[in-house]
Formats: structure tokens, C-alpha cells, sequence
């Protein structure tokens, strides 16, 4: 049930190119060599361990592995005096492959979602992430390996190397009290009016798009209903099914309230969400996703 909150906030006004960029629509031949490019929706040829299983799952930066990789990166931060915030920044960068051939990037401050494919063959193999942003499909390749838990990936003269969860200890704030959270105990309903406007993708959008992109978002968003308790757990539920997930309330600075939000059927480690409340509204934000709801419903 994950994907509600993700569909929610990311899915609901996708631009029509996105269709392009699911899995089993792109065969194309990456950097590493003349290999097949392996979508999850698919197979792996013959009887051969599928490549792609290693990747499935969630990962997170081995910060100090990663500068030590890529001693550009580092001497850069330092020169600019903002050697602690870059690591601040890595330690919290998560990435993901799921099983239906999706890939997400989650920053502190934003997230990119696209679909991924593997290219190459043996030890040259390549990710290919495939995304849609400013209503244009981008596509990047990444040299990698994948070897002893540890995976190192290479684009444009950056490297990154991700761990899974846990392995490496990553910086976390530390939680306040839920009392100061009372504003936004209750039950909330997406205003999709109030949302759509908020959307600045529907501006790069033809009319046509706006259009199938409007209908699609309300007949989606107006099933959805938030609540949050208390206790520190909340509820997604939509056409009668439910999602749940557990905030730390970490950051306040006035009807401005920043959680760390741990979904039950995923990692520990889970999203930064930014809720504003203005009386019997609340605008959610998950990085560059908006969500306006109202209060009751």
C-alpha cells in the first residue's frame, strides 16, 4: 500500500510522455557494451541469473566512502566551505529500485522517480535511470558495480557509492514532543481545486494535456484521506483501502511542521514531509510534490 502517498504526491498529474518511459518500452544499448537492456516488467534471456535482483530494494550514501571515491567532490566542498553540508546532504539521499522497474532518488530537499533498466553484460553493466521532468523525458547512465553489499555508481565524473540501510550509520535529528504537533491531528481531505493550483507542472502543459491531466488528478485525489493521530502512526486510505506509517515530529517553526514519516511496510528509514497548516487547511509537501487538503471530510 506504499504507493498511495507516492502516487499522491508524484503520479497524479504525470505528463502524458511519461507513458514512454515504462518498463518494457525501452530497448536501447548502453555505454558499457552492445547489451540488452533488462526492464523489470521482463526476463532475463534463457535461463541466466536475472541481473537486475541485486539492485531491487532500498539504498542509502556511504558518505565517507563516497568522498573518498571521488576526492573532486570533496576538495570542492571544502574549498567552498561546505564540506559538513555536503555530507548532511549525502547521509540522507536514499535510492530505490522496486520490483516493477521503478526507480526513486529522495533528497532532503526533493525527489526525482523514473523507471529503470539494466544495460551490458558481466562486470560492464550500466543502470539506466529514465525520468520525467519539465515534461520532457531525461536519460542518464551510470557505470556500476555491485560487489561485497557495496554499490558504486559513475555518471558524468561524479561517483556515489550506496549501501543498504543500517549499514552505515546516517545522520538523523533528533525527535520533539508530539504535543507540538497538535495542529495537524485529525482527518484531512485533498482540496483538489487548491492542488491543482499548486501544481506548477500543469504551466508547461498543453491544453489538451492540462485537460487529461486535471480529470485524471481529481478522480485520483478525491478518494484520498489522511489521518494523522497523536500517538505518532497515521492512515492513508483510499476506495476503501489503507496505508499506515509512523512520524517523528522534527522540526517546528510556527504552523511550519517538518516529520520524518516511516511507512509499515517499508524501511525504517523513511520520508522528510513538510506540512503547513493555515487553519482548516494543510499544504503537504514531499520535495517538490504539493498536496493542499482540508480539514474533516
Amino acid at each position: 500500500m506504499r504507493f498511495m502517498i507516492r502516487a499522491a504526491l508524484a503520479l497524479a498529474l504525470s505528463c502524458p510522455a511519461w507513458v514512454a518511459a515504462q518498463p518494457g518500452h525501452d530497448h536501447a544499448h548502453g555505454p558499457a557494451g552492445h547489451g540488452h537492456a533488462h526492464g523489470l516488467a521482463g526476463h532475463a534471456d534463457g535461463d541466466r541469473p536475472d541481473p537486475r535482483r541485486p539492485f531491487i530494494g532500498d539504498w542509502q550514501i556511504d558518505v565517507q566512502a563516497t568522498l573518498d571515491a571521488d576526492p573532486q567532490m570533496k576538495a570542492a566542498a571544502a574549498a567552498d566551505g561546505a564540506l559538513a553540508a555536503a555530507r548532511e546532504t549525502l547521509g540522507r539521499t536514499r535510492l530505490r529500485f522496486t520490483p516493477d522497474g521503478r526507480a526513486t532518488v529522495s533528497f532532503p530537499d526533493g525527489r526525482r522517480e523514473g523507471v529503470f533498466v539494466i544495460t551490458g553484460e558481466g562486470d560492464a553493466l550500466s543502470v539506466r535511470i529514465i525520468d520525467a521532468q519539465d515534461n520532457r523525458l531525461n536519460t542518464a547512465d551510470y557505470a556500476t558495480t555491485l560487489k561485497d553489499g557495496r554499490l558504486t555508481m559513475r555518471h558524468d565524473g561524479t561517483t556515489l557509492v550506496f549501501v543498504r540501510p543500517g549499514a552505515v550509520g546516517a545522520p538523523e535529528k533528533p525527535a520533539l514532543p508530539r504535543a507540538q504537533a497538535r495542529a495537524i491531528i485529525g482527518r484531512w481531505t485533498v482540496d483538489v481545486p487548491r492542488t491543482l493550483s499548486a501544481d506548477e507542472r500543469l504551466r508547461s502543459m498543453t491544453a489538451e494535456q492540462q485537460k487529461l491531466a486535471r480529470d485524471a488528478a481529481e478522480k485520483f485525489l478525491s478518494q484520498l484521506v489522511f489521518e494523522w493521530r497523536a500517538d505518532g502512526t497515521a492512515t492513508i486510505g483510499m476506495g476503501g483501502r489503507s496505508q499506515g506509517n509512523r512520524w517523528r515530529l522534527v522540526g517546528k517553526e510556527g504552523a511550519r511542521y517538518t516529520l520524518d514519516v516511516a511507512f509499515d511496510d517499508g524501511p525504517e528509514t523513511g520520508e522528510t514531509l513538510v506540512l503547513e497548516v493555515d487553519g482548516a487547511y494543510m499544504r503537504m509537501t514531499m520535495g517538490p510534490q504539493v498536496l493542499v487538503l482540508a480539514r474533516g471530510g
